[in-house]
């Protein structure tokens, strides 16, 4: 399908993210005069001076002289003479031939003047105007200054809108030349868009949220209302705003032609969908409002956009972390923490301490909870690794099968062999050889993924597995990473006033080195666990 390039930007989207989408409309070929009166436009002084120099005297006469000897489409006649009516430009109090106001005839003397002036240019701009077929509207954009076929490039898979419109009814209007009211309309909304482009902060995508349909609306919807549109450097070359009130257009009949726009999905919220305006940066908002009628009138459509959204959040589960509005690298780096409900837990913990950092280092809050945060997110890290490892709760009927006297000693016996076949010291045994531990070993996860759990407990039952399978994801990350799990432990007494913890951390307060230095050390615990433990067990 061949489609129109008038300027429609993609941001940052990548392309498997995106979908293109042929959009309809209407072009019409206008005229800026230079230097005329902002009063009148080409034709309505072409029918004045015929007016003023009694070529013609009636609307019958101006009819046979444009249409049948000119070949103007009469519906262009028609328009005109409407216009100059409206504008007072001819005399209603005269019924026997038609005659110009005083307001008509000092126009055409200033022309007559200005035509006299050496300066004076008679060169004429040239500029598009387009409706959009969805609305029935003209897109408030003034910069298209040449329309042919060297801006079609040729596409395979796209959604055609045409599709989901009741076209020969909608497109039955496009040989209609927009009334003034439309018009008036569009110059309303570029005027307001000009202002705000200086001001406003770099574009966005406009977006829509598939989860709702938005509220049935008129096709009037858009007559002064403008949402707030950012500004975008153009590749073309806007007309002035003063230059927008002498638009004449020239085109007798327009034609149906598709434009390329884009769909993509939200990285950050994937109950919505971005979309990128045909005409660029600046009318995606305006855009997204086009869009949401389409779904409106068609629920095809809307039933389209959410497939789309489905497929796409789909096919790259893996590579995007959907949700992740504070753009966190660690969870770039595993999207299934983002994509997955199961892990709805682990990436809150994350985001948590993330904020401390982010709140620490710019100097907004003190450290008084980052390193309960922390202590919250390595148990939340390590118990999520035990749920995807259930088999490694096996070892506890090994350690219960003891009577009460010799359990004890039982597991202080699992776990020597554990810390010398891995060589992870005597301080690393005696730590996790503990008599709590072991009693809490038997309540571990038994009610459930939000059952207090702490991570004591979790990293001894990996410790001791590890030693019951050698073959194990256990196995090869005491294997690798056991140098980490004495820190691990150490960690446990932050954010904690317990009286039977170590207190060196009680009331501690952090330099914004150290917080930072922290959770770049947890980042790599993180990516151990979760690659050889998580990962590994649920896909085992």
């Amino acid at each position: 399908m061949k489609l129109f390039n008038l300027g429609a930007s993609v941001s940052d989207s990548k392309p498997e993210e995106r979908k293109i989408i042929a959009w309809p409309l209407a072009p019409w070929k206008c005229l800026v005069p230079d230097d005329i009166s902002p009063n009148i436009n080409a034709l309505e002084k072409l029918v004045l001076s015929l007016v003023d120099q009694q070529i013609a005297t009636s609307e019958r006469d101006i009819e046979l002289l444009l249409c049948c000897q000119l070949s103007f489409d009469s519906d262009l006649v028609a328009h005109v003479l409407s216009g100059c009516r409206d504008k007072n430009y001819l005399d209603k109090n005269n019924t026997t031939e038609m005659k110009l106001t005083e307001k008509a005839e000092a126009i055409l003397h200033n022309q007559e003047e200005l035509m006299e002036d050496s300066s004076f240019s008679v060169a004429e701009n040239k500029v598009y105007l387009f409706q959009d077929m969805v609305t029935n509207t003209i897109v408030p954009c003034f910069d298209i200054r040449s329309f042919d076929d060297s801006l079609q490039e040729s596409f395979d898979d796209v959604i055609d809108i045409s599709s989901f419109l009741n076209a020969p009814q909608r497109f039955s209007k496009v040989g209609r030349h927009p009334g003034a009211a439309a018009m008036n309309n569009a110059i309303r909304q570029w005027r307001r868009i000009q202002q705000l482009q200086a001001d406003s902060e770099p574009a966005e995508p406009g977006t829509i949220n598939t989860a709702t349909l938005p509220h049935e609306e008129t096709d009037n919807m858009f007559a002064d209302n403008v949402a707030t549109l950012s500004g975008a450097e153009q590749s073309y070359n806007p007309l002035r705003i003063e230059e927008t009130t002498r638009i004449t257009i020239w085109s007798d009949k327009s034609y149906i032609c598709k434009a390329i726009a884009y769909l993509a999905v939200n990285r950050n919220d994937p109950s919505q969908i971005e979309v990128f305006s045909p005409f660029g940066e600046l009318y995606n908002n305006w855009f997204a409002r086009i869009v949401d009628r389409l779904r409106v009138i068609s629920k095809q459509f809307d039933e389209e956009l959410k497939l789309f959204s489905e497929i796409k959040r789909e096919e790259l589960k893996d590579r995007i972390a959907f949700g992740n509005e504070e753009q966190i690298m660690l969870l770039n780096e595993f999207p299934a923490v983002c994509n997955n409900t199961r892990y709805a837990g682990l990436k809150k913990c994350i985001i948590d301490l993330y904020k401390d950092v982010r709140r620490i280092t710019s100097g907004e809050d003190d450290t008084k909870h980052f390193d309960a945060d922390l202590r919250t997110a390595i148990e939340r890290l390590f118990k999520d690794a035990i749920y995807a490892n259930p088999i490694f709760c096996e070892i506890k009927d090994k350690i219960f099968r003891y009577p009460e006297p010799q359990r004890y000693g039982a597991y202080c016996n699992m776990m020597q062999s554990a810390t010398t076949k891995y060589k992870l010291g005597n301080d690393t045994h005696y730590v996790y050889s503990s008599r709590g531990i072991c009693a809490n070993l038997m309540d571990l996860l038994k009610k459930g993924p939000n059952d207090k759990c702490h991570m004591k407990e979790c990293i001894a039952l990996i410790i001791l597995y590890a030693n019951e399978d050698n073959n194990s994801c256990a196995a090869r990350y005491v294997s690798d990473y056991g140098s980490y799990l004495i820190k691990l432990y150490d960690w446990y007494g932050m954010g904690s006033n317990a009286t039977h913890l170590d207190d060196r951390y009680h009331g501690k307060q952090y330099s914004v080195e150290q917080c930072g230095k922290l959770f770049d050390e947890f980042s790599a615990i993180f990516r151990n666990v979760f690659t050889y433990l998580i990962e590994e067990g649920h896909n085992g």
